[in-house]
């Protein structure tokens, strides 16, 4: 049972980078009179091929530092932060926390040849979350699990020659067509960033889902249940690399809203526990 929410308290968002800014643009248009904290732990990105310890420390770390901050809920914007985190995240604090989740279910229930492929990182595929979700919902159909290494690290990266992104991203969806997939879901937070380029390479011959209205409709539940419903607008940005690595994003893929605050926070990872993580994977 979670304590009751403070309405003019934030909302804690965060991300191994700006790929959460896809799930916070949507947050911001359907929750339209709430505060907002978003974390990008671009110093540790990309959690996609990262160990699962490290991954569950950053993210106990970083929803600590929200709590810390006052936060009344925390969004997990991030796929894999979700498959690793959420269930001891959920266990250790009291505040209500929404994961992400593939958009498997919606892509389903909207594809015609039963052909539906997930984009995702390796550590996302691999864990026993995301394939328990592909076997309640896609028993039925023929559900293609594609490992993307390296697209968060690209789209991280910035604007690249936009031939040379198109021809990329041609040459990893083809096996895809060509197995008659009808339906692509996007199961990384960073690859909605690539909407226009992945329309445009695979010539609307499918449909791309992925899970940011779920996760505003999940979080606007919870706000309206707990009566937390706040009246003010502010928006404050921090990342755990350079301040300037966060910043030239926001323009470009947070349409809805001013941001107020960009800033770095310093959150390094105790020397403790790098012993332990370099001890577990040795």
């Amino acid at each position: 049972m979670h304590k009751e929410l403070n309405p003019t308290a934030p909302i804690g968002v965060f991300d191994s980078g700006i790929g959460g800014l896809t799930i916070l643009n949507e947050l911001t248009r359907q929750l339209i009179h709430e505060n907002f904290i978003y974390i990008a732990d671009q110093a540790y990105m990309p959690y996609g091929t990262k160990a699962p310890e490290l991954i569950l420390q950053r993210c106990i770390q970083i929803t600590d530092r929200l709590v810390q901050q006052g936060c009344k809920a925390i969004v997990v914007a991030c796929n894999t932060a979700t498959a690793m985190a959420i269930d001891t995240l959920r266990s250790r604090f009291s505040l209500p926390i929404i994961g992400v989740e593939p958009a498997v279910k919606p892509a389903l229930l909207h594809s015609q040849s039963k052909h539906v492929a997930v984009l995702a990182t390796p550590v996302t595929i691999n864990s026993p979350r995301f394939r328990q979700l592909v076997y309640r919902y896609g028993s039925d159909a023929n559900t293609l699990l594609v490992p993307c290494p390296g697209w968060v690290e690209l789209i991280e990266s910035g604007p690249s020659n936009s031939e040379a992104l198109r021809a990329f991203l041609s040459e990893s969806l083809q096996p895809l067509l060509d197995s008659h997939v009808d339906s692509i879901v996007l199961g990384c937070t960073h690859y909605p960033i690539l909407k226009n380029e992945l329309v445009e390479v695979t010539q609307n011959r499918v449909s791309f889902f992925d899970s940011a209205a779920g996760v505003s409709r999940q979080l606007l539940r919870v706000i309206e249940a707990h009566r937390s419903m706040s009246e003010n607008r502010t928006v404050h940005l921090f990342s755990t690399s350079k301040q300037n690595y966060l910043a030239p994003f926001v323009n470009r893929y947070i349409s809805s809203l001013k941001v107020d605050l960009i800033e770095s926070v310093h959150l390094p990872l105790p020397e403790v526990n790098k012993l332990e993580l370099e001890t577990s994977q040795a």
